[in-house]
């Protein structure tokens, strides 16, 4: 994440150190832990702020140190709970693996005497930020400990390691001796003698090198680029998504100079993206198939009740500036983010990815789950939008982001597509063209493709990865 101040490099690595060491300090000084606590859970997930969460829930509060180690080449973070067993699962193993989220790649936990070892290798290097201890419930009877990474450069993750942690540098043997081993001496050789020295050698004829012939110099700049598709992985399809004709009914949309409306360009819209990627072997919805009218809240917890795996809407923009054009596509921004936290956290006790929840808990959970739910949205987003370019005008900043109530939903990836502008003429042209809709639409499509090569399994967006790697 990019630091919205100025710091020279070994400022940094000093700040990180510094930051380390107190949370190391820190898991010393915590409640001294029960000999028979009890790792019953851990899970994972990625924030908004795209910190990676690691949550461990145990039957007593826990005594704890973090530590570092890239003594084996790769960054790791090694959790030491004290008088801890595992039972991760309900299962009383005493080793075991798993994936992570993330920061994370995977994990492995092990018992050390009467203590509980968990080994988090890291995708990329990360810090643990300052980790802190849920208490138990009367609704959640566990221990939460919580710790947060944050992605920093490999040489401030190499500054924070303590000594013996760090990697052992190979040491070159000695040129002699190298040479030695290489080329050992042979008996069977005869010695080598030296030629005498001509002290008159011979005048040698001048070589004139002829010029070079006249070439054309090719760089990167005059090179042309031709647009490849990649060759698609084979996608297991038969996820659910779900298609928003924006407007219907009694409210027409924007309406062209030509007196074509936007709610009849979105539906035709979405029953030729419900066809293609009904052929592609998806399951589709529509949130209407006639000219009927819809609140907006109500499209997006239609896609949250039927648990779909995406939600995108159509719409055709319009502004007062004829000349305005292009495609463009949105995600929620922050203020939307915010507002729905708000609405869900004064309710007290809420659901969210289908679990009811509250407090603390209720919080950490929803920024969560919000947090991935921007990412995966901002994939689609951008996967829509290389598959557009060149083939259908495009604005400038084409990925954009806003308060739309149609996508402000935690639950669902989603993505509102501006397919052009009502108020040009060459786009309300393109848009009235059953032949430009097919072609855009198929490229919607391409990019729906691309988004689940990319995160293949609705299954693995919940709140937290569970344990095991399942």
């Amino acid at each position: 994440m990019p630091s919205r101040g100025h710091f020279h490099i070994s400022q940094l690595l000093k700040l990180w150190t510094h930051l380390v060491v107190f949370v190391l300090l820190l898991g010393g000084t915590t409640a001294k832990a029960a000999a028979n606590s009890t790792v019953s859970d851990l899970r994972f997930g990625v924030g908004a702020d795209k910190k990676t969460r690691i949550v461990v829930e145990l039957s007593e509060k826990p005594e704890y140190t973090i530590a570092l180690d890239k003594s084996a080449g790769k960054e790791q973070v090694i959790l030491t709970l004290k008088g801890t067993q595992f039972a991760i699962g309900g299962a009383a193993l005493d080793a075991g693996t798993g994936k992570g989220t993330g920061a994370v790649l995977g994990y492995q936990y092990k018992r050390n005497g009467n203590n509980a070892v968990i080994i988090f290798g890291l995708a990329n290097p990360a810090l643990p930020q300052k980790p802190f201890t849920i208490d138990k419930t009367a609704s959640k009877p566990v221990y939460r400990l919580v710790i947060d990474l944050k992605s920093v450069p490999s040489a401030v993750f190499a500054a924070a390691l303590p000594a013996s942690a760090k990697p052992k540098p190979v040491e070159a043997p000695k040129i002699a001796e190298a040479t030695k081993a290489v080329t050992p001496p042979s008996p069977t050789t005869p010695p080598k003698t030296t030629p005498p020295v001509n002290k008159t050698p011979e005048k040698q004829p001048v070589q004139v090198k002829k010029p070079d012939p006249i070439v054309k110099t090719v760089t990167a700049e005059n090179v042309p680029v031709p647009r490849v598709k990649p060759v698609r992985k084979k996608i297991k399809r038969g996820q659910l998504i779900v298609i928003d004709a924006g407007h219907g009914g009694k409210d027409p949309g924007s309406i062209g100079k030509t007196g074509l409306y936007e709610k009849q360009v979105t539906l035709a819209a979405a029953r030729e993206l419900r066809g293609e990627l009904s052929r592609r072997g998806y399951k589709v919805l529509m949130t209407r198939n006639n000219d009927s009218y819809i609140e907006l809240e109500e499209r997006a917890i239609f896609a949250r009740d039927k648990k779909a795996d995406l939600f995108i809407s159509l719409h055709a923009d319009s502004i007062k500036a004829k000349n305005v054009r292009g495609a463009s596509v949105y995600t929620i921004d922050d203020k939307g983010s915010q507002r729905v936290a708000a609405e869900k956290l004064s309710l007290g006790d809420f659901e969210i990815q289908g679990q009811h929840v509250e407090g603390i808990e209720g919080q950490i959970m929803l920024d969560v789950v919000q947090g991935l739910t921007k990412e995966k949205s901002a994939v689609l987003a951008q996967a829509i939008i290389q598959e557009l370019k060149g083939l259908v005008p495009m604005v400038n900043n084409t990925h954009r982001r806003a308060n739309l109530r149609v996508l402000l939903d935690p639950d669902t990836p989603a993505v509102m597509l501006e397919m052009g502008y009502m108020s040009n003429p060459r786009d309300e042209a393109n848009l009235k063209s059953t032949r430009w809709r097919r072609k855009t639409m198929l490229a919607v499509a391409d990019a729906i493709d691309t988004y689940f090569e990319q995160n293949p399994s609705q299954t693995e967006f919940s709140a937290y990865g569970s344990a095991g790697g399942k």
